[in-house]
């Protein structure tokens, strides 16, 4: 019955050691609107706590391109500010669940950029040399 005790309880947090420079960045990106960055702050602590309850989601979709994909991971798509109309969300977060320890590995966060290549600071390659 161990397994269904970890289904009422959420997942354990474990962080990429990148993530902190991934949250530097999110922060630097703010400069001195503490209100827009704690506005940020508070969609990310939103989402980690509903992916911790329920990580396999169906609104988080495994990642659609390799590496990212045959490895498992997950993407969430988030707002950093409340959104205007026919907005995208600016946001992502990659991460793998791990059911047999009940644990979310938290591999990147950060704000999406839409170029193609994708460049070295969009959380999705970061994500990828992080494997």
């Amino acid at each position: 019955m161990p397994g269904e005790m970890n289904a009422k309880l959420p997942a354990v947090l474990v962080l990429h050691p990148s993530i902190a420079s991934d949250i530097a960045a999110i922060e630097s990106r703010f400069g001195n609107d503490t209100e827009a960055l704690n506005e940020c702050r508070s969609r990310i602590t939103v989402a980690l706590q509903r992916i911790r309850k329920k990580p396999v989601e169906d609104k988080n979709p495994i990642c659609e391109y390799e590496p990212l994909r045959s490895a498992g991971y997950r993407k969430v798509k988030l707002f950093s500010h409340p959104p205007a109309r026919k907005e995208h969300p600016d946001l992502r977060i990659i991460y793998r669940y791990d059911e047999s320890s009940h644990e979310v590995l938290l591999l990147a966060i950060g704000f999406r950029i839409l170029e193609k290549p994708r460049p070295p600071e969009d959380p999705y390659s970061q994500a990828s040399t992080r494997l």
